[in-house]
Order: C-alpha cells, then structure tokens, then sequence
C-alpha cells in the first residue's frame, strides 16, 4: 500500500494527427479538418496533457438520428486508416 506507479509513456517522432492525416491520405481520402462542437472526453484529455482526436466513421448529420446508421465501407476505410495510423504513431514513420 502506498507504493505510487509512474505510467509508461509511448514517445512518438510523429504526432498523432500528422499519423492519422498520413493514414488517410495512404487510404485515398485525404484529411480535412471540421469543427466538431459535440460532447467528447478529448478535453478531459488534453487537460491531463494526452494528445486526443475526435476520428470517426459516418456523418454527423446521421448521428445520434432516429435513422442513424454508418455504410459498411467506411467502417472498413475506418478500419484500415485508425491501423495504419497507429502503426505509423508507434513506429514514428510516414513512409
């Protein structure tokens, strides 16, 4: 008891957005950042000092609709992007 435990810390040479923008330019579908004026817990976060993204399939006209609903595709796209991204993250390469 009382003993205090310093988490591991992964430091990376590539920002987690520069390996996500990397991955979806890779994928064919180059990155475009939108205003996101949602509720998430990036906040809680980048307040404790962790790099956090909001990264998503499907629309935000869908979201949280009656209807809502992601095409299968871009849960693949998804898929293939949030990988390639953290292995270029942990591996600290773009190419």
């Amino acid at each position: 008891m009382g003993e205090r435990y310093v988490a591991y810390q992964h430091r990376s040479r590539v920002p987690p957005g520069a390996a996500v923008a990397h991955a979806q330019r890779a994928t064919g579908h180059p990155a475009h950042t939108l205003p996101f004026t949602g509720g998430t817990d990036a906040r809680y976060f980048a307040m404790a000092g962790t790099p956090a993204l909001v990264y998503g399939p499907g629309s935000l006209e869908q979201a949280h609709a009656p209807d809502e609903y992601v095409p299968v595709a871009e849960l693949h796209r998804a898929e293939r992007q949030l990988t390639l991204a953290a292995l270029t993250f942990l591996g600290g390469r773009t190419a």
